[in-house]
């Protein structure tokens, strides 16, 4: 567990000393007088416009849960947010909600029920949460907090990016595995050609193992220039063209020219290039990050929309590979 803040410390931090004790709030409110399985529930609006159906729909489920149990409903005003409140929206909201015949049950005696009234109450807590050590402070500017979240955000539009394109390489891998035979026919592999079907098939095989690095490749490519990293595009560019010169002189010579080896060495390529690729995560200057927490899947869309014209081109012009050589064949 954290050590908690001295006294001193905690009223410096909360700019002042709490008003209560946990112990005299528990006091000050006590459990209710209810039936076991009763339901205290609350209606939280903030005021700073009109009532709309998702509000509404809210306080419904609240006071039905409330009134079936015989609990309570109540009415507690989010007024914490003094930039956007409107004058009057108070008055607004519990006309609506009364219109609609939704009444509730302010007790004073567990009042106030304006947030902002209740700021002795969260400041006494919050003591107390600081000096047992399961809270702490942060100095953190309004501006500070917005960067670090549009980093997460980020960090979790690459990651998807990067787990959607891996994904897809990795179940079309599989399905060429699988059916490398049937495609080496759509390939040409057929009739007058079809000595070379074995040849064509293994090579598919090697060849289709480097998707998943070739796919993480392409997309860690894009983002390089977010990150001011260039110079790892270009090193890794090289690489790869290198160890796929090697690599193919090493089939040819020594494995006598075994087509899943050739495939294999293009693989090998993209594996390397994406292992350089990967070094720039050691920056400490790196402002990508990998991390499956801040994933927004409600992201997946744009991602695949942005993704969809370079499939189609690669579709395109695989159908048209495959139509000619059948033509030719």
């Amino acid at each position: 567990m954290r050590n908690g803040l001295s006294k001193d410390l905690i009223a410096r931090v909360l700019g002042g000393v709490p008003k209560y004790t946990l112990e005299e709030l528990e006091d000050k409110f006590p459990p209710r007088n209810l039936q076991e399985g009763a339901f205290v529930t609350r209606f939280a609006p903030s005021p700073t416009g009109f009532m709309h159906i998702g509000n509404l729909y809210g306080a419904l489920i609240d006071y039905k849960l409330a009134n079936q149990s015989d609990g309570v409903f109540m009415l507690r005003i989010e007024d914490t947010d003094t930039k956007r409140e409107v004058s009057g929206a108070v008055d607004v909201v519990k006309n609506a909600i009364h219109s609609f015949g939704l009444e509730y049950n302010n007790d004073e005696k567990y009042g106030p029920y304006y947030q902002s009234k209740r700021k002795d109450i969260y400041h006494s807590v919050a003591a107390y949460l600081l000096e047992k050590g399961l809270a702490y402070p942060c100095f953190l500017k309004p501006e500070e907090m917005e960067d670090i979240r549009e980093k997460q955000k980020a960090a979790g539009v690459f990651s998807l990016s990067m787990v959607l394109s891996v994904s897809i390489a990795f179940m079309v891998m599989i399905l060429t595995i699988i059916f490398s035979e049937n495609i080496s026919k759509l390939l040409g592999a057929t009739g007058n050609a079809s000595n070379l079907l074995e040849k064509s098939s293994r090579y598919l095989i090697g060849v289709s193992i480097g998707l998943p690095a070739m796919n993480a490749w392409q997309t860690l490519n894009g983002y390089m220039v977010i990150d001011n990293d260039n110079k790892s595009s270009v090193i890794a560019t090289i690489a790869m063209t290198i160890s796929n010169i090697i690599f193919d002189l090493l089939a040819v010579f020594v494995l006598d020219g075994d087509m899943f080896a050739i495939g294999l060495a293009t693989s090998a390529g993209y594996y390397i290039a994406f292992g350089i690729l990967l070094l720039h995560f050691k920056r400490k200057d790196c402002i990508l990050e990998f991390s499956l927490k801040n994933i927004s899947w409600k992201e997946k869309n744009t991602i695949l929309k942005t993704g969809l014209p370079m499939g189609v081109c690669y579709t395109s012009s695989t159908i048209r590979s495959v139509l000619l050589n059948n033509m030719l064949a």
